[in-house]
């Protein structure tokens, strides 16, 4: 019996830029410092803005919500890259996890500045400055209570 030998080489493949870990740890951190009362922000609240993010539509509504002071999104995304974003960032010590949700830490402060000093991701960055930090945990909270 002759036996067909399979071999598998392994070639790079490309990752879109907003799964890349490092892009999505600056993410984080800019919503932690930018729109976020304290440098603090529960983990729902986290993947509503890294859901919003993700494309024009879904930042329109964010952005009114900002200005209206209610939150008209019924429903987000729950993303495992921002979960994995969050790992990567306690590890670096860059954010710290607590009962409330996620906090930035001085460590954070300092990559967050290296980011913005170097120009980078300033679309996400002036649209978070609009945004500022309207979009309250009381608004996740009324709408995250609907779900049960």
């Amino acid at each position: 019996m002759n036996m067909t030998k399979l071999t598998f080489n392994r070639k790079p493949m490309p990752i879109f830029a907003e799964y890349r870990p490092l892009y999505k740890v600056s993410q984080l951190l800019m919503v932690l410092m930018i729109s976020s009362r304290g440098g603090k922000s529960s983990i729902v609240r986290l993947h509503l803005f890294n859901w919003a993010l993700k494309n024009d539509k879904r930042q329109e509504a964010l952005l009114s919500a900002s200005k209206t002071g209610t939150l008209d999104i019924d429903v987000w995304g729950l993303d495992p890259s921002l979960n994995a974003a969050i790992q990567f960032a306690v590890a670096e010590m860059l954010v710290t996890r607590n009962s409330s949700g996620i906090t930035l830490e001085s460590k954070g402060k300092d990559f967050l500045s290296d980011v913005l000093k170097n120009e980078l991701m300033l679309e996400d960055k002036n649209y978070l400055e609009k945004v500022g930090k309207k979009i309250t945990e009381s608004m996740i909270l009324k709408v995250s209570e609907s779900w049960g």
